[in-house]
C-alpha cells in the first residue's frame, strides 16, 4: 500500500511536456509540430543504429526485420514531413532573418522528404529474402544515409528554432 502511494505521489516528469517560456500561439504551434517531426525522425535513427549494431552476424532474418524496422519509420516519419511544412508555410514572420531561416527549413524540408522517401523505398527494397547478401553489404551505407539527412535537417531546423525565440529541449530531457 505505501508502495503505491509512493509511486503515485512522485511526479512523472518523463510523460508531462512542460514549457517555462511565453510563446504566442503561432510559435507554439510550430514548436509543437516541428517536434512532433523531430519525434518521428528519432524513430528512424533508432531503427538504424539497432541495425548496425551487430548487423555483419546478425541472421538475415534478423537483418530483414530490422530493415522492415526502418522502413515502417521512414513511411510513418512522411506523414509528419507534410504537415509540418504547411505549419512553418503558413507563419509570415515579417522580419528578414526569420524569414531567411523560415526558407532554409523549407528547404531542408524537401531534402529530408526525399531521403525518407528514398530510405523508404531501400528498404522496402532490401528487407526481402531475394536480397540477403545486398542488406548486409549495403544495408550499414544506407543506414547511415538516413541517419545523415536527419542530422543535416536538425542542424538547419535549430537555427530556425533560435531565430524564432523557442527553446526546444532534447528528446529525453525533463
Amino acid at each position: 500500500m505505501a508502495v503505491g502511494l509512493l509511486v503515485a505521489a512522485a511526479p512523472l516528469h518523463g510523460q508531462m511536456v512542460v514549457s517555462n517560456d511565453t510563446l504566442d500561439a503561432e510559435r507554439q504551434d510550430v514548436r509543437d509540430i516541428l517536434v512532433v517531426l523531430r519525434d518521428s525522425l528519432h524513430t528512424i535513427e533508432a531503427a538504424a543504429a539497432q541495425f548496425d549494431r551487430g548487423h555483419a552476424s546478425a541472421s538475415v532474418e534478423l537483418l530483414y526485420s530490422r530493415g522492415k524496422t526502418i522502413k515502417n519509420a521512414c513511411t510513418r516519419s512522411l506523414r509528419n514531413i507534410g504537415p509540418a511544412r504547411e505549419v512553418v508555410k503558413a507563419d509570415d514572420w515579417g522580419d528578414e532573418y526569420r524569414t531567411m531561416r523560415q526558407g532554409q527549413v523549407l528547404e531542408a524540408m524537401d531534402v529530408l522528404e526525399q531521403s525518407v522517401n528514398a530510405c523508404q523505398s531501400v528498404w522496402g527494397h532490401l528487407a526481402t529474402p531475394e536480397n540477403a547478401e545486398q542488406i548486409r553489404t549495403a544495408g550499414p551505407a544506407e543506414a547511415d544515409s538516413i541517419t545523415k539527412a536527419i542530422h543535416d535537417y536538425g542542424n538547419v531546423v535549430s537555427g530556425y528554432y533560435k531565430a524564432l525565440g523557442i527553446y526546444v529541449r532534447p528528446a529525453g530531457a525533463s
